[in-house]
């Protein structure tokens, strides 16, 4: 780094270079330190980035949660003001409002990580770290280079620089090992191969490291390498469901109508695709799609019934 290189930056750095240090001490005990020391290392780059963009004289307006209106030189400015600086939520606003693309996934997966491991300790935090550290790797490759226009090799201590391309190169031929294993999982639903494949999260550790351990969708479970857990797919399976469509749920609660994903009637779990119209854990469909008294299409919640409410209603009155 030159010398005209900013706090913002430098302690950006230097959090990164923590968290690397914490992994490669083998100590699982600093597993949740470095996973902290990563994320903050990751956030500060995208402040870094909004500082850059703030309009000179506006107290780096970008970065900061409140704004104030201020008289300079006899001309209304609005410049940043308080204490607390954006978050990652208006961090992802910010970039949003101004078109700056990024890959937000990877960013929330560190997130659930680092959430996942302060509130559960892995059985192998190794290994945990090791996909914190691989999934690091591409976020602070991608914000270095394309956002600020720093090479990484030369912004990071170049031990750490080699640690993380080692350890992305490591995870990168477990994680298609277990991508494989998915892959060739047979039985598998109609609609339910690119979650199964490409998807599913430890639903311990938030990891992509879940080995299929039978041949047969039925039979399998899934064993997570980072973590040690063994869950089973009725677990895992209906909670990426609940994570993929978390906005359609929310839009749907909101405004009404149905989402994408419900509750099966058969095996009662979230996991029924309304699209293909089947379950994508059990591989049934629903009991009626239709009124046999009136011919209505039914919703997901009265296809266990033949007929639906108003008839129900109609023959109770009947009777």
């Amino acid at each position: 780094m030159t010398a005209e290189t900013s706090d913002l930056l430098r302690n950006a750095i230097e959090s990164i270079e923590n968290g690397v240090a914490d992994f490669t001490s083998g100590q699982p005990r600093r597993v949740t330190s470095a996973l902290r020391n990563l994320y903050a290392g990751v956030l500060l780059l995208f402040k870094e980035k909004l500082r850059r963009l703030s309009p000179a004289g506006s107290n780096d307006i970008l970065i900061w949660v409140q704004f104030e209106p201020k008289l300079v030189d006899g001309q209304v400015r609005v410049v940043g003001a308080g204490k607390k600086t954006v978050d990652y939520r208006e961090i992802k606003d910010r970039f949003t409002s101004l078109e700056l693309k990024f890959d937000w996934k990877r960013l929330e997966r560190l997130q659930r990580m680092r959430n996942s491991v302060e509130h559960h300790v892995p059985n192998e935090p190794h290994a945990v770290m090791r996909e914190a550290l691989a999934n690091t790797f591409a976020l602070v490759a991608g914000v270095l280079e394309h956002h600020l226009e720093v090479a990484p090799a030369k912004a990071l201590d170049a031990t750490v620089w080699s640690t993380m391309l080692a350890e992305a190169a490591t995870q990168k031929e477990i994680a298609e090992q277990c991508r494989a294993s998915r892959r060739d999982l047979k039985n598998v639903p109609s609609g339910a191969e690119q979650f199964v494949e490409g998807m599913l999260e430890c639903p311990a550790c938030s990891s992509e490291l879940l080995r299929a351990t039978a041949a047969d969708y039925e039979q399998t479970a899934l064993s997570c390498l980072a973590c040690g857990r063994v869950s089973s797919l009725e677990v895992v399976l209906p909670k990426t469901l609940e994570r993929v469509f978390a906005k359609d749920f929310y839009e749907a609660a909101k405004e009404g109508g149905e989402a994408p994903i419900g509750t099966c009637p058969n095996c009662y779990k979230l996991a029924y695709s309304l699209e293909e119209d089947r379950c994508l854990l059990c591989d049934e469909d629903r009991p009626y799609s239709k009124c046999l008294r009136c011919g209505c299409g039914l919703s997901l919640e009265e296809s266990d019934e033949p007929m639906c409410g108003y008839c129900r209603h109609v023959m109770s009155k009947d009777d």
